[in-house]
């Protein structure tokens, strides 16, 4: 079709004779080629992976069950963020919160984080959570303290909004627990 169109302008067949020649020749590979290659040591790195662990990545912590597996690097990931999470609970500022009512520590929540990530249903759980037992305001107050950007914001959301998750954490991952 291209020499019928243009082998008055070009000669099309010699030019493709010579691009199928140096390709034959070549012996570097093309940036395409390496892209490729990369993507597939890639998808067989994360198959080899996810065939081991059902949690890989922060992305995957909402789907958190009591029967999960976590990537050994996650475990530590989690084991610190919690740590960090959990001490922003524990400053002055904070100590005195809870003897608020649940009204006024929903609003101290709700004015204080300005994520995305959190639905209308998330939000009415932990106003329930807060009503139930105003301690509670302890698990969601680090998440107006700390950086929530990035896998983080993952965390975050696993953090406030999936209770098994939260009691897996608390139960290995605080202080008193055994490793």
């Amino acid at each position: 079709m291209l020499s019928e169109c243009f082998s008055s302008v070009v000669n099309v067949n010699e030019i493709t004779d010579n691009f199928l020649t140096e390709a034959e020749n070549r012996t570097e590979e093309t940036p395409h080629e390496k892209l490729m290659k990369e993507g597939q040591a890639f998808g067989k790195e994360w198959n080899e992976e996810h065939s081991q662990y059902d949690i890989c990545n922060y992305e995957e912590l909402i789907k958190f069950t009591p029967d999960s597996t976590f990537s050994p690097d996650m475990i530590e990931g989690i084991k610190k963020s919690f740590k960090v999470y959990t001490d922003c609970a524990e400053t002055p500022e904070c100590a005195g919160l809870p003897e608020k009512s649940a009204d006024e520590l929903f609003h101290i929540l709700v004015s204080n984080f300005d994520s995305i990530f959190l639905t209308a249903e998330h939000w009415e759980h932990m106003y329930d959570e807060l009503c139930r037992d105003k301690l509670t305001f302890k698990r969601f107050y680090p998440m107006t303290r700390v950086s929530h950007n990035g896998n983080l914001e993952y965390l975050l959301r696993a953090f406030v909004t999936n209770d098994t998750f939260w009691s897996y954490c608390c139960e290995h991952y605080t202080e008193n627990a055994e490793n």
